[in-house]
């Protein structure tokens, strides 16, 4: 193999993604290998980290004037809510420890600063561009959710 430049892996298993002429194992792994690349280049976002949305208390569903089949339609409406904006969470061991008084949140997964995020105008700034980024910078020590590539 004749080597022009010098290029990163990622741009490597990027260009080997041809899927034609190679043992179905190995044709398996580059196509693998570029799905997980594809994975690592996403921009972090602050969903990947928290649900924005409080888990729904059967309990705080008070039956109303209005009747105990609202309070139920309602509770079912902000669960399947939750439930869809979780399975975006793809990060176990996230913290975020609030500074009320100037509104500020800091997100820590196990317990190494990713993010701020400031409540008032809905900002989030990252410490970090990209999901491979972070991976970097864990040395690999995150635990993520069931998450299929």
């Amino acid at each position: 193999m004749k080597i022009e430049k010098l290029i990163t892996l990622s741009e490597f298993v990027c260009a080997q993604h041809t899927g034609t002429g190679l043992h179905s194992r190995l044709a398996k792994m580059y196509i693998d290998c570029y799905k997980y690349n594809s994975f690592l280049k996403q921009p972090l976002t602050k969903y990947m980290f928290v649900n924005p949305y409080p888990k729904p208390i059967e309990d705080d569903y008070k039956v109303t004037e209005l009747g105990e089949e609202l309070a139920c339609y309602q509770f079912s409406k902000d669960f399947d809510r939750w439930q869809e904006a979780e399975k975006k969470v793809m990060f176990e061991g996230v913290a975020c420890v609030e500074e009320e008084s100037i509104g500020l949140c800091k997100v820590y997964l196990n317990y190494i600063k990713i993010a701020h995020y400031w409540k008032r105008d809905d900002t989030w700034l990252c410490l970090y561009k990209t999901l491979h980024d972070l991976a970097e910078a864990t040395e690999g020590e995150l635990k993520i959710k069931n998450i299929e590539i």
